[in-house]
């Protein structure tokens, strides 16, 4: 007879992924803290400290940082926060992998080690909280599959709706995993009541995840600066160039905003240099008048259909830059911002002088010339995953390969730049819903 495993080297054996996530987080932390902040991450970080809400930014992520603050050193306490949260879906998903426990360790591991990740660990940053909400959610639904208890699927339900509050696009991403969390809510419905359940006993949590996700926004007053003409703006002005045509409502240009004075400050890899130019007059200083918004919205929605070739090579120049294969370079700078942006009264704040964190960060940026944050390798992973496990009936890899998928895809036609952290989660889902393949089918609950 073989030998029970004794308690104690059971429950050793139970933490280890937990410890590896502890030492992976750690281990950035003291490399890196009090953490990298770009322009956006020291713009939230000023409305944090001052209490001023934007609708350039969801407020979850505003709250988020008030509220630690107020019990945390900021901002190295937020920044320690970001981590242990990606940390602990790290290792709620690797825990659930019918795996030894070693490999469950070597799976936190790699993933928190992998450039394309690991490199946007240090950046404070929503994607990086929708990142460590994401997995939590799938950390959930992978117990859920083999131990269904009401708690996982709770848990789920929450983490899913905390990540689409913080970002506008989302949602795309997050409905995917819904379905996933619908799937067991029927089965556990079906189990308890012996048989067939109406459709309301299992729907519940879909209108209930977008109730949660709404509430902060609609329960703080904040100024309403509409983010959609950034990137109107930035299409519109691209066609015109080569067009010679710009469609843009006149009182939106200055005096001699053409084409030709567009071009040397247009770029096709961000709209932020054509917005910092001086020739459009949008800003949270100076918004939209009614007829001006309408005007511009029928102009930027109108544009695939009024110039179809000039508004698709914009796009596709655009994902060229995104996913790679671009037949220009790439700018190193969208896919890594390491430093601290100085903003208004934000407290100077100086980063780690650690040696050890310079060769990391070096390292990451010699990364980013190579396909490991080339985009489109991970868009082609998750959707043979995805071919993979529908012929399979592998639903939870179905599952994460299609949120992958989902979040990454519409970014092509709405994204305002070619930053390489809009596709953190669909490079991180993208390999885990390969290792789920790989981990075979979970046992079916019907």
């Amino acid at each position: 007879m073989n030998a029970r495993p004794r308690p104690g080297r059971a429950r050793t054996g139970a933490a280890l992924p937990w410890l590896a996530a502890a030492l992976a987080m750690g281990g950035y932390f003291l490399l890196f803290s009090p953490g990298h902040y770009s322009f956006d991450a020291a713009y939230q970080w000023w409305m944090a400290r001052h209490g001023e809400f934007h609708s350039t930014h969801p407020v979850a992520m505003t709250w988020l940082w008030r509220g630690s603050a107020a019990l945390l050193p900021d901002p190295q306490g937020f920044f320690a926060l970001q981590l242990a949260f990606v940390g602990a879906g790290l290792a709620l998903v690797a825990s659930a992998l019918p795996w030894a426990r070693g490999v469950q360790a070597l799976v936190v591991l790699g993933l928190a080690a992998w450039p394309a990740i690991g490199g946007l660990l240090p950046q404070v940053w929503k994607d990086v909280w929708l990142l460590g909400a994401l997995l939590l959610a799938c950390g959930a639904l992978l117990r859920g599959e083999r131990s269904p208890h009401a708690g996982w699927r709770a848990l789920a339900l929450l983490m899913l709706a905390f990540a689409t509050a913080l970002r506008f696009n989302a949602l795309t991403g997050v409905l995917p995993l819904l379905a996933w969390l619908l799937v067991q809510q029927r089965r556990a419905a079906k189990a308890a009541a012996g048989g067939p359940v109406p459709a309301r006993r299992w729907l519940w949590p879909l209108p209930l995840v977008l109730l949660l996700a709404w509430l902060p926004g609609a329960l703080t007053p904040q100024r309403a600066v509409p983010a959609w003409p950034y990137v109107a703006l930035w299409d519109l002005v691209a066609v015109g160039l080569e067009t010679g045509r710009l469609d843009i409502p006149p009182s939106l240009l200055a005096e001699g905003a053409t084409p030709a004075a567009f071009a040397p400050h247009f770029r096709a890899d961000s709209n932020t240099s054509t917005l910092a130019s001086g020739l459009t007059r949008y800003s949270e200083a100076r918004l939209l008048e009614p007829g001006e918004a309408s005007a511009l919205l029928r102009a930027w929605l109108s544009l695939p259909l009024r110039e179809p070739g000039a508004w698709a090579r914009h796009r596709l120049r655009l994902a060229g830059h995104l996913l790679g294969g671009s037949a220009s370079p790439r700018d190193p700078r969208l896919m890594l911002m390491p430093g601290i942006v100085p903003l208004r009264d934000n407290p100077a704040i100086e980063p780690n002088p650690s040696p050890w964190a310079g060769r990391l960060q070096a390292f990451w940026e010699r990364s980013t010339a190579t396909p490991v944050f080339e985009g489109r390798w991970y868009l082609l992973l998750a959707l043979a995953v995805a071919g993979l496990a529908a012929g399979r009936w592998q639903g939870p890899a179905l599952a994460v390969a299609a949120s992958a998928l989902a979040l990454a895809l519409p970014l092509l036609l709405v994204a305002p730049s070619a930053e390489f952290r809009f596709l953190l989660w669909p490079v991180a889902a993208a390999l885990l819903s390969a290792l789920l393949l790989a981990a075979g089918r979970y046992p079916s609950r019907r």
